[in-house]
């Protein structure tokens, strides 16, 4: 699991909008596993409504507060993968319901493991 993330007066606490965006990023992930379309675009909402304010909320950012940015960026990208993964599987199901031969599981897409 996670770390919970910072909390206020913390010296690594981050700003609301950050903080925000760390939430919806579980929520996001749970909607991913659970193959939840509607849980999915909630989340894609919540997300691009949040873009201003963490645009504004940057110039706040401390040295202090890497760990939970890292943190975010990591359920980022794993939701990233969550989510081609989840597309790739309805591709090859509907493929084969369709009587289509299966494509590729990663249908093209490119992988880092570098980090």
């Amino acid at each position: 699991m996670n770390p919970a993330p910072a909390r206020a007066g913390d010296d690594g606490a981050l700003p609301p909008a950050f903080a925000e965006l760390e939430r919806v990023l579980g929520e996001e992930a749970h909607a991913l596993r659970k193959l939840d379309r509607e849980g999915i675009e909630r989340a894609a909402e919540q997300k691009a409504k949040l873009c201003d304010e963490l645009a504004a909320a940057r110039s706040q950012l401390k040295p202090a507060q890497r760990a939970g940015l890292e943190r975010i960026r990591k359920a980022a990208l794993r939701n990233h993968m969550l989510l081609a993964h989840a597309r790739d599987s309805v591709r090859q199901v509907l493929g084969t319901a369709s009587g289509r031969p299966a494509s590729p599981v990663l249908g093209g897409l490119r992988l880092d493991l570098r980090g």
